[in-house]
C-alpha cells in the first residue's frame, strides 16, 4: 500500500478510530540516572517481598486488606523524585516488613 494513503488513513481515522502513527520511542520515557535507577529496583524489590509475604496469610479477607493497604502506600509515594526522601521511605518500608514478617510467622 502506498505511504501516502497510510499517512491519510492515519490522519483522518478508520470508522471514527484515530491510529497512533508514531512509533514507540525511549525518549517517551525520562531517562533515570544511575541513583535513580538502583533506588527503582529497591523499591521494586521492596514491593515484592511485601507480596511473596502476603501468600503466607492464611485468611482471603485479611490477605486482601493487607495487599489493599500495602498498593496504597507505595502509590501514595509513587510521584516522590527526593532520593534522600526515598531511602527514609525503604527504611521505614523495611522495618515495617519486618514486623509484619514478626507478627505474621507468631500467629502460624
Amino acid at each position: 500500500m502506498n505511504t501516502a494513503i497510510i499517512t491519510a488513513i492515519a490522519r483522518r481515522g478508520i470508522s471514527g478510530l484515530q491510529l497512533n502513527t508514531r512509533p514507540y520511542t525511549a525518549q517517551s520515557k525520562p531517562t533515570l540516572s544511575f541513583k535513580q535507577f538502583i533506588q527503582r529496583g529497591k523499591v521494586l524489590a521492596m514491593y515484592r517481598k511485601y507480596m511473596r509475604l502476603l501468600k503466607q496469610i492464611p485468611d482471603k479477607k485479611t490477605r486482601k486488606e493487607m495487599r489493599e493497604w500495602i498498593r496504597f502506600d507505595f502509590d501514595k509515594y509513587r510521584s516522590e523524585t527526593d532520593s534522600q526522601r526515598i531511602e527514609v521511605l525503604l527504611g521505614q518500608a523495611n522495618r515495617q516488613f519486618k514486623e509484619m514478617q514478626s507478627s505474621i510467622f507468631s500467629a502460624v
